[in-house]
């Protein structure tokens, strides 16, 4: 490694930071692969038209990026000597007027995110994270309809990657590491959401190319080449595992070495069985890459016999794809609610208006988080706290994260737990949330406010001040009373009136106790004696954190 970096920590070979001289090199390195790999990239590139052009546009851009540092600063400039403003802005400048194509036009904006973020003089793992932060920024604005399945995804995917890296104090390695597996993951996804790079048998064209840029700066860390990036998606899973077995003898003038032998079949396959016998070895093993496993033994003995190789049938698909419940829940007791359940919860930060706009950075950093868990489903039920803007960030991350999300209509905590109630993990993915979504909607809600002082929750044309006042959640008034627990029954006995067997409370403050609902169950339930339906139950729970006094569920 040269002097192009700041040296390396005592934790690890490589280097925590570079320098201007260091991004230039990254640079040329980038530019090189691009040109490598211009043809292969070409041969991918079927959508939005297959005009096989990405991989030159890519290339040439990153060639005028390293053009303008020379027109600046030289042919042959004195890269030691120059500030990381001066190589970043060139690079910058660069790649913008020479951008070709919208897979051009995204690389640029990588550079233009690398310019923006070297304010502290050198680029850090923070300074990557920054950047591909400011670069999908700037690709959201630059690109009119951005289409999901493109380097779009790609970007995205490694945005979050870094960012969460840095947030784990990870250095500039592991930062690029993660950034560049985050995108590798992406791109394999791209065919499943672009119908075009399915039928084609191929991911996305520019994704790849921005593969090729984040490779090349980790290669560059490690001064390895780069590695070429495959143009059809392989499914391993798909391909036929073999069994080959093979007698292995050695001769006095060759002995076979079993040890390197086990070590190098070690990583071709499973089930892999090496019985010495003498100066001899039955071999045997499971396999994807017979053709490499022969040749091995070929080579690793002077006496191969018996050699059989047998296609083996494929396994049964007994795994299924894991599911994790996401729920977004104010503060307080129903935490630990949807917690029991098995769900995993997002609260918002002091903020606890059902109509706030939620942080889109936490929706991000929850999704990042998700990229270590197994699950490939995601179910968010967000209860009401998020907007449509939120909605939509959480399902473009999640896309990045390479999972699978559907969103609950659950406009409130109430019919969150209804939906909750009828989850079956068991169940196909889209039953399973149909069956969810249609629990919390049929769920007939209300909230019970507090108007007996001038602070009120709310204020309708029609509320009773000085009382408690029920209204059908977002919806008409249905009763005024000034003892909360009279304004209640009355509530639950107008809801009841359309049917229900099950009253569900929700207590923003603890003024019901344990006989009180009991009381509340009886009082329900002697006003339907002589009827011949079923026993009403009430379940209440401590809510503290809602915005109503009550929230009523009625199923």
């Amino acid at each position: 490694m040269d002097s192009k970096v700041t040296g390396a920590s005592a934790d690890s070979p490589y280097p925590t930071a570079l320098d201007g001289a260091g991004v230039y090199r990254w640079a040329c390195v980038a530019a090189a692969a691009l040109g490598e790999h211009r043809a292969e990239i070409n041969a991918m590139n079927v959508f939005p038209v297959p005009d096989s052009d990405t991989g030159s546009n890519m290339a040439h851009t990153m060639a005028a990026a390293v053009e303008e540092v020379h027109r600046r600063f030289g042919p042959d400039p004195d890269v030691e000597s120059l500030t990381l403003d001066d190589v970043a802005g060139a690079l910058a400048a660069g790649s913008v007027r020479g951008a070709r194509g919208n897979s051009g036009v995204v690389l640029s904006q990588v550079w233009r995110g690398i310019a923006e973020a070297t304010a502290g003089g050198r680029v850090d793992g923070n300074t990557i994270s920054r950047a591909l932060t400011l670069a999908r920024a700037m690709v959201d604005r630059a690109i009119a309809d951005p289409v999901e399945g493109t380097v779009i995804t790609v970007l995205r995917s490694a945005a979050v990657a870094a960012e969460d890296a840095v947030n784990h104090q990870a250095p500039l390695y592991d930062v690029v590491q993660q950034a560049t597996t985050a995108a590798k993951t992406a791109l394999q996804n791209t065919p499943s959401q672009l119908s075009a790079l399915r039928e084609a048998g191929v991911v996305d064209a520019g994704g790849a190319g921005f593969v090729v840029l984040l490779s090349s700066l980790l290669s560059y860390l490690e001064g390895t080449p780069v590695e070429t990036h495959p143009t059809i998606v392989d499914d391993l899973a798909n391909q036929p595992e073999m069994e080959v077995m093979a007698y292995l003898e050695s001769t006095g003038e060759r002995q076979i070495d079993l040890d390197a032998l086990r070590t190098a079949l070690e990583g071709m396959g499973n089930s892999l069985i090496i019985a010495p016998e003498g100066h001899a070895a039955q071999t045997h093993i499971h396999t994807t890459q017979p053709g490499e496993v022969v040749e091995l033994l070929y080579t690793s003995a002077p006496i191969v016999s018996g050699l059989r190789l047998e296609v083996l049938p494929p396994a049964p698909a007994t795994s299924q794809p894991e599911r994790v419940l996401v729920a977004v829940v104010p503060e307080g007791p129903l935490v630990n609610l949807f917690e029991d359940a098995g769900v995993r919860v997002l609260s918002p930060s002091n903020n606890t208006s059902p109509t706030a706009t939620f942080n889109e950075d936490a929706v991000n950093a929850f999704a990042a988080s998700l990229r270590a868990e197994a699950a490939t489903e995601v179910v968010l039920i967000p209860n009401g706290v998020l907007s449509r803007r939120d909605l939509i960030s959480a399902e473009l991350a999640c896309t990045a994260a390479g999972k699978t999300l559907s969103i609950v209509h659950s406009d409130c905590p109430v019919r969150g737990i209804a939906a909750l109630a009828v989850h079956d993990p068991a169940s196909p993915f889209a039953v399973d949330c149909f069956s969810m979504g249609d629990a919390a909607s049929s769920m007939r809600v209300a909230r019970i406010v507090d108007n007996t002082t001038p602070n009120t929750y709310a204020s309708y044309a029609d509320w009773q001040y000085g009382a408690f006042n029920a209204r059908v959640f977002d919806d008409a008034p249905l009763a005024t009373a000034t003892t909360v627990q009279q304004c209640l029954l009355d509530t639950c006995t107008h809801m009841l009136q359309r049917g229900g067997e099950l009253v569900t409370l929700l207590q923003g403050e603890p003024f019901l106790d344990d006989n009180d609902v009991a009381e509340l169950q009886q009082q329900l339930n002697h006003a339907r004696d002589g009827l011949d339906v079923g026993d009403i139950s009430v379940v209440s729970v401590h809510a503290e954190g809602i915005r109503p006094l009550v929230e009523i569920g009625v199923e």
